[in-house]
């Protein structure tokens, strides 16, 4: 099934639970809305902070749209090259949680995320070195800048388990801690070179564009997202 009709479906049924009468649950949820700042490691010096919404759709099911701000920089080689990554990107996410068991607070997410720029790139060769690229052996000169994207799908699942804390549990309103540990996959990573020193031979693009499809092989098609959030629901 493609990303897309995942997507779909889930805004769907997010649709149609929104859409129920609200005095199915009425005698157990008279307390709906909530709302969050959360913050995330992704590792590799990377992190994200975001807000969210939350609306109980019934005591054991939530939907939850969030907006997260990713700043990510690190340092990789391609073809014994620096390369200085950084990716600044507002990704969206709309899940949906299931609380097997409400007393406890545990659930889990299904969901979908829309990311948002690509990363980019800069390629900086070391003065004075050659460097094979592709099978082709070029300078440090002939190379110069270079620089490039690293392009994933635009929507990709998302699956998490959390933990929900209310800090006054016998209140029905109030603030709340809240745990997640998701991931996103199906990223498909593809570095994609877009423009070298001007005064650099032809054949040099076509030579970085085939080593950088070599190492988008060797790319991860997922992460891990630990998140903190503190909130209130009222």
């Amino acid at each position: 099934m493609k990303i897309k009709t995942v997507f779909h479906s889930i805004i769907l049924v997010a649709l149609i639970l929104l859409a129920s009468p609200s005095f199915l649950w009425a005698d157990e949820l008279d307390v709906r809305f909530e709302i969050g700042a959360s913050g995330a490691i992704l590792g590799d010096n990377s992190n994200a902070y975001g807000v969210e919404g939350g609306y109980r759709v019934s005591p054991d099911l939530r939907a939850r749209l969030s907006h997260a701000a990713l700043s990510y920089q690190s340092a990789k080689t391609l073809a014994a090259i620096q390369v200085d990554q950084r990716v600044d990107q507002n990704n969206v996410r709309l899940v949906l949680d299931w609380f097997p068991w409400t007393g406890l607070g545990l659930y889990g997410s299904l969901g979908v995320t829309h990311l948002g720029d690509p990363g980019k790139f800069t390629i900086t060769p070391t003065d004075g070195r050659g460097y094979t690229i592709n099978g082709v052996l070029y300078s440090s000169k002939q190379i110069g800048m270079v620089t490039g994207t690293m392009k994933t799908h635009t929507l990709v699942p998302y699956l998490g388990i959390g933990s929900l804390y209310h800090i006054k549990p016998t209140e029905r309103k109030g603030w709340y801690f809240q745990m997640e540990l998701g991931m996103v996959s199906n990223l498909e990573p593809r570095l994609k070179i877009q423009s070298v020193n001007a005064e650099a031979p032809p054949q040099l693009l076509v030579d970085l564009q085939a080593q950088a499809d070599k190492e988008s092989e060797k790319l991860p098609d997922a992460y891990t997202l630990y998140g903190v959030s503190f909130g209130y629901r009222f």
